[in-house]
Formats: structure tokens, sequence, C-alpha cells
């Protein structure tokens, strides 16, 4: 069998004045969508960002999606998540770079990418 060759390295997300981090890739094994997660922040405030803005806000991430594989994408939808009950804060990728795509259970077909959880804003 040929092995096919990889294509042209790609931009998927290109904003003036801000970067990104944590590209997590997922592919729904299902509809052959592919997800691509990442955090985004301005430039200018890449020494304090993190500690000064995206901890006490709860984390979040933004997400893209292409239905043809990879040909084009969606522009970016920003998850930002609520707190439970508890005080439990969930969303960001943290350097995992993959995910899975749960085939047994109630919840089959879900995709998951792990990341780390914060309580009452402390990481």
């Amino acid at each position: 069998m040929a092995e096919k060759p990889f294509e042209p390295e790609q931009v998927l997300f290109d904003r003036e004045g801000i970067i990104t981090f944590n590209g997590n890739l997922i592919e729904d094994r299902d509809t052959g969508t592919i997800f691509a997660c990442f955090i985004a922040f301005p430039q200018a405030e890449r020494g304090t960002w993190f500690q000064k803005k995206w901890v006490p806000q709860g984390g979040g991430f933004s997400i893209i999606k292409s239905n043809d594989d990879g040909k084009t994408w969606s522009a970016p939808v920003d998850v930002m998540p609520q707190p439970n009950a508890e005080g439990w804060h969930g969303g960001g990728a943290f350097n995992n770079n993959h995910g899975v795509q749960l085939q047994h259970g109630p919840h089959a077909g879900r995709l998951v990418i792990g990341r780390a959880c914060v309580q009452g804003r402390r990481l």
C-alpha cells in the first residue's frame, strides 16, 4: 500500500494580536467531523493573562470544526463553563493533545477530551 503524503501545513485560527496554545484534535468517528480545541488570548498579555484572567474566570476554550476532512473550518465558538454547586470549574484542554469517543453505555458516541479542574478559582 502506498503511503499518502501529508498535506501542506494549514492555519486554522488567525486573529490580529491573538496567540493560541493547546491545540487538541479529535474526530467523531460516526460523522467524520474533526474538532480542534484551543485557548486564545491577547499577545500583549502573554506573561500575565493565564493567572490574572483565565484562572479567575474559571477557564474556557475555543473550538472549531471541519465537516470536509479539514479542507474548511468553522468560525470559533467560545466555551465558558460555569461552576457547579460545589464550585468546580471545567473547561480548557491542557496539553493532552488527544481525546476519545465513548463506544458503550448511555453516552456512547460522546466525545471526551481530558482536562484539569479547578475549585474555588484556584489552580
